[in-house]
């Protein structure tokens, strides 16, 4: 039959038919093997370098754990020494809100005298919420990954009898590994600067 304008049935009802949502290809999910990608590069070197230094440091000094120091020497290390620089004061600011706040949640939890389930989870959950929200308010977007990577560990780990000590060297620990990491960058060379200087440089003409 046929519908009032015109329109058969078998027409209107075939546009109703969902369409196949399944069979499209979600790119992001599409795991590619690329052999030429297996290579090190000068700043895949240069990380290497300054977490080995970091780990023989700690070793060396007795001190640990390398946790914090190790991750922040990775997170700081950049291709551009100004760009390393940066995420140094991102990693530092970050990890020294990640300690205050585990601290403080912790010396909470003491005065009230929390069981430890409790306390570990009504912390944890309170505490990740303000290290997004100072993060975001201070302006430090990029700090909330490391910041709440910090708190979780200091939160979780921190010895109830040395709660300043320990939160002092974690901050500690962010320091010695983001400054390994940018005298690293500094003093390795950097071959992306070359390329940049060459093509920045005027071709000079030879002469008569």
């Amino acid at each position: 039959g046929e519908l009032s304008n015109g329109l058969s049935l078998s027409s209107f009802f075939g546009t109703l038919k969902p369409k196949k949502v399944w069979q499209r290809k979600i790119p992001y999910m599409k795991l590619n093997l690329d052999l030429k990608s297996f290579k090190v590069g000068m700043r895949t070197f240069k990380t290497t370098i300054a977490v080995g230094l970091t780990i023989t440091l700690f070793e060396l000094l007795n001190r640990q754990p390398a946790v914090l120091a190790a991750i922040a020497a990775v997170f700081t290390l950049r291709t551009e020494h100004e760009t390393s620089v940066k995420f140094g004061r991102i990693r530092l600011f970050g990890n020294t809100l990640g300690v205050v706040i585990a601290i403080l949640l912790t010396q909470i939890a003491l005065w009230m005298n929390l069981p430890l389930p409790i306390y570990r989870v009504l912390g944890a959950s309170l505490g990740i919420l303000l290290v997004i929200v100072f993060c975001n308010a201070f302006n430090h977007p990029a700090s909330v990954v490391n910041s709440s990577a910090t708190f979780f560990v200091v939160f979780l780990n921190t010895p109830k009898e040395h709660l300043l000590d320990y939160g002092a060297n974690r901050i500690l620990d962010a320091i010695i590994g983001s400054a390994i990491a940018i005298i690293v960058n500094r003093l390795l060379p950097n071959p992306h600067v070359k390329k940049e200087a060459s093509r920045s440089t005027p071709g000079r003409s030879t002469p008569p």
